[in-house]
């Protein structure tokens, strides 16, 4: 079955409170193992910046479902297409904020704030490996 790989980001609705990610995070895995697909979420200062990767069904299935939560808005999907194998076989969904990596470095603008309209999408891309990487680093 051939793969493809998106990459989105929105805004926050919701606050940035402990509850209120692992609500989300819980979410995304138990609705993404159920389609086979992984990825990896980010958050930081109101926005939304997720990787997922799957068949071009199930990634139908996650964004259509992804642009009906009302816990975020202004979907907006920068990246999709085929990819030969996935890079985060072993994420059902990771979960970082600003704390490690900031997305600031990538996508900010001159006061400091994300601004993913000038934002290159392949920087994101790695932007979310390399976040991935130091998550998994840690775990061990």
């Amino acid at each position: 079955m051939p793969l493809e790989c998106l990459l989105y980001h929105s805004r926050a609705l919701v606050p940035d409170t402990p509850e209120n990610n692992n609500a989300i995070l819980a979410s995304c895995s138990r609705n993404n193992l159920m389609v086979g697909v992984t990825g990896f979420l980010h958050r930081e200062q109101g926005h939304f910046l997720q990787y997922l990767e799957g068949s071009a069904d199930a990634l139908d299935e996650v964004i259509g479902r992804i642009r009906r939560d009302t816990r975020h808005t202004d979907v907006t999907v920068m990246i999709r297409g085929p990819i030969a194998t996935r890079q985060l076989p072993d994420w059902q969904m990771g979960f970082v904020d600003g704390s490690v990596l900031s997305l600031v470095d990538v996508a900010g603008n001159a006061a400091g704030e994300i601004d993913f309209s000038t934002a290159d999408p392949a920087d994101l891309m790695h932007f979310v490996f390399e976040n991935a990487d130091n998550l998994s680093a840690e775990a061990a």
